[in-house]
């Protein structure tokens, strides 16, 4: 039998059938899912693009019961399955809305679900072997953040400070967007590496993502600081960076955020103070926020990492300073 076969068994089923209670939709996404390969990578184009065209075609055949079915089931496989694609910001998608169907569900349990999980990097559930390396992979960049600061931040504290307190105020979208930042960098590193002139061409991908590691600080500082966004709703990272708030937590305020050449940006990026992450930081959010046409990297890679890896420091140390 065919997906579109399943499909069409799946969306008579569906007419002919009430599902008020989350249960009754879970059984019948159980019955007409394609679920995921929990040991390696087995077909997911396929399992994602079946999940896909389900809901299309419940939504298509009854958009109220569409509506009131549980589907947290199909959300959260489409979200594993587009990280087995390496579609992050999918996944992120997917799993956002996974969550939200998780608290329509059960508003006091939600948290103990298997997509609020994930994004704590707990493996006991169906997408371990994602998790598992999800977690390694951050667990690597707290472990260069350790030796380049000299602090104590373990992944434990990290949930705790972080991923935990995100998902429960309902801002599991900032836990979100880091490991997602995370996975992308990777990405973009490697291909950046197989260029054979790297001084030539476009570098807009590398850009945007970097203009991601600066949006992603500036949310999580706006996030600390209500108060100066309340007086000011138009509140930029800039203005962060430079605001009295700022320094009465970190003691500093980070020299000049002004545009630079991208050279000189490269150039004053090699230190490990954290004035220079947040400065890089800020540089990177005006200069990739206004123009993506920009000067070459001086050198590939080895300058993209140096910038994304400060992006990741200042959010970092944002963490260890705001969130004790």
């Amino acid at each position: 039998m065919t997906s579109a076969d399943v499909v069409n068994l799946a969306v008579e089923t569906f007419r002919n059938n009430n599902f008020d209670k989350p249960p009754d939709g879970d059984r019948f996404f159980e019955k007409y899912g394609v679920g995921n390969n929990t040991i390696r990578l087995d077909g997911p184009f396929e399992r994602f693009n079946h999940y896909k065209d389900l809901l299309a075609a419940l939504r298509a055949a009854d958009e109220q019961k569409f509506g009131v079915i549980h589907k947290g089931t199909p959300l959260y496989f489409l979200s594993w399955l587009a990280f087995d694609l390496r579609r992050f910001e999918a996944a992120l998608h997917f799993l956002d809305a996974a969550i939200a169907e998780d608290k329509r569900k059960d508003p006091s349990g939600w948290f103990n679900n298997p997509g609020p999980q994930f994004l704590v990097l707990n493996p006991s559930h169906a997408a371990k072997r994602t998790v598992e390396a999800l977690s390694d992979r951050i667990g690597q960049e707290l472990q260069r953040f350790e030796q380049q600061y000299h602090v104590k931040f373990s992944r434990d504290d990290f949930i705790r400070r972080f991923a935990e307190p995100m998902m429960k105020g309902g801002n599991a979208a900032v836990a979100a967007a880091f490991y997602v930042f995370v996975l992308e960098f990777d990405d973009h590193v490697a291909e950046v590496s197989l260029r054979s002139a790297p001084v030539l061409g476009s570098y807009q991908p590398l850009f945007v993502h970097l203009f991601k590691g600066g949006l992603l600080l500036e949310t999580l500082l706006k996030l600390a600081f209500p108060q100066v966004v309340a007086t000011n709703p138009k509140t930029t990272l800039g203005t962060l960076l430079q605001h009295n708030d700022f320094r009465a937590r970190f003691g500093f305020n980070p020299s000049s955020i002004a545009d630079v050449t991208v050279t000189q940006l490269c150039s004053d990026a090699t230190d490990t103070k954290p004035e220079t992450a947040f400065q890089t930081t800020g540089r990177l959010r005006n200069m990739a926020g206004h123009n993506l046409v920009r000067d070459p990297l001086p050198s590939v890679p080895r300058d993209f990492v140096t910038l994304a890896s400060q992006e990741i420091n200042a959010f970092l140390y944002a963490l260890l300073t705001l969130y004790p």
